[in-house]
Parts: C-alpha cells; sequence; structure tokens
C-alpha cells in the first residue's frame, strides 16, 4: 500500500519532482504485492502517458 501511496506523489508530483516512469515502476509493484488500486492506477496512468505523448521524467 505504501508503494502505491509513493506512487501517487510522483505521478502527481507533489513534494517530489513528476516522474511518470518512477510512479509506473512503483505501481507495478504494489500490483505484484496485492493492491488491486494500484493495478487501476496504473492503467490510468499509462492512459495519460498516451493521450500526453511522452512520459514525464525527474525534473521535467
Amino acid at each position: 500500500m505504501a508503494q502505491g501511496a509513493l506512487a501517487r506523489v510522483y505521478e502527481q508530483g507533489k513534494a517530489v519532482p513528476q516522474d511518470y516512469r518512477k510512479a509506473a515502476a512503483l505501481y507495478r509493484e504494489s500490483a505484484k504485492g496485492g493492491n488491486p488500486e494500484a493495478k487501476t492506477a496504473l492503467a490510468r496512468l499509462a492512459e495519460k502517458i498516451l493521450a500526453d505523448g511522452a512520459a514525464p521524467a525527474a525534473g521535467q
């Protein structure tokens, strides 16, 4: 659950630079650990990345 929460922080860029790649990695790990919300969040993030046409990384 903590990985999912941290992923959300990176996805939103609150208190840390926005980093979709790091958020996706954390969501994947959280989903592997059995967090169903992380699976949903990962799918939402993938849609957001495709819609934006790019995946912001740290500092962008």
